[in-house]
Order: C-alpha cells, then sequence, then structure tokens
C-alpha cells in the first residue's frame, strides 16, 4: 500500500539525521501540502501547454532530485493518474533504490536497444505507478542522450 512507502534521503544528511520521508497517509502535515501545491501548480503549467511529460532536475548532484521526483510520482498516482517515472540519471541512479527495484534492466539498456522498452518498465510497483529504473551505469551518458534523441525516440 502506498501509505506504507518510505522514501530515502542520504545517511550522511545532517539536517534529517539519516531519518527517511514519505508521502503517505501519516506524513507531516506540511510536506504533503506541499507536494500537492508542486502538483497542482505542475498540472496547471502542463494543461496550459496541452503537455503530460515534466522533468526534475537541478545543478548538482545530492539536491533531492530521485527523492522530489518519487513523491510527486506518488502523489500524481494518488490521483489516479496513470504515471510513468523514469530515472534519467545515468551518472548516479536512485530512484530504484527508493522503490528497492532491480536496476539490471532499464532505460540504458532501451537506448542500446538491447531491450524493448516494456521488458524494463516495472509496472504496479504502487498502484497506478510504473517504473523505468536507469539501468545498468553508462560509460559515456551524455553520449547515449544524444544517440537516442536523433533517433526520434525520447
Amino acid at each position: 500500500m502506498a501509505s506504507d512507502f518510505k522514501l530515502f534521503k542520504k545517511k550522511d544528511d545532517k539536517k534529517n539525521n539519516g531519518q527517511n520521508f514519505s508521502l503517505s497517509d501519516k506524513s507531516k502535515f506540511a510536506i504533503v501540502e506541499s507536494y500537492k501545491a508542486a502538483r497542482t501548480n505542475i498540472m496547471f503549467s502542463l494543461s496550459a501547454k496541452e503537455k503530460k511529460c515534466f522533468a526534475v532536475t537541478s545543478y548538482s548532484k545530492g539536491e533531492g532530485k530521485s527523492t522530489v521526483s518519487a513523491n510527486l510520482a506518488i502523489s500524481f498516482s494518488k490521483m489516479e493518474k496513470r504515471v510513468l517515472l523514469i530515472d534519467c540519471d545515468l551518472r548516479r541512479p536512485n530512484v530504484h533504490n527508493i522503490f528497492k527495484l532491480d536496476n539490471k534492466k532499464g532505460l540504458t539498456n532501451v537506448i542500446g536497444k538491447m531491450i524493448e522498452i516494456d521488458e524494463a518498465v516495472k509496472h504496479d510497483v504502487l498502484p497506478n505507478l510504473d517504473i523505468l529504473p536507469a539501468g545498468t551505469v553508462a560509460p559515456n551518458p551524455s553520449r547515449a542522450y544524444v544517440q537516442y534523441q536523433i533517433s526520434g525516440t525520447l
């Protein structure tokens, strides 16, 4: 059940004393409301452009991209929207750790045309939530993205 799902922060994070964060019915009200507000803002922005896709990114590592992405994915899935969370961090993938998934097959394997996307997607990790892990760490992630974009699939 989604309410039992824990999301991770780094253990060496001094601000939260290594505690886990979760977006569940038992979460702190302010945290849950913040993600709901973010979800509403994202939905409003996407509907204005008739889009269904967005990215969470930042300047450097360790800023919480995976945690925010995972919590937003859970938040959208709780609205009974079908969600596909794609871990595009090919250097330091973490989404598979958050959801305790195998990372042997994922985006890098799809990009490299070793497998079809359906083989890599983890279906119904939570109700309405599918996940495409990053897959095997790529030796040159930027080159992999460029080659994949040229094919027109991304």
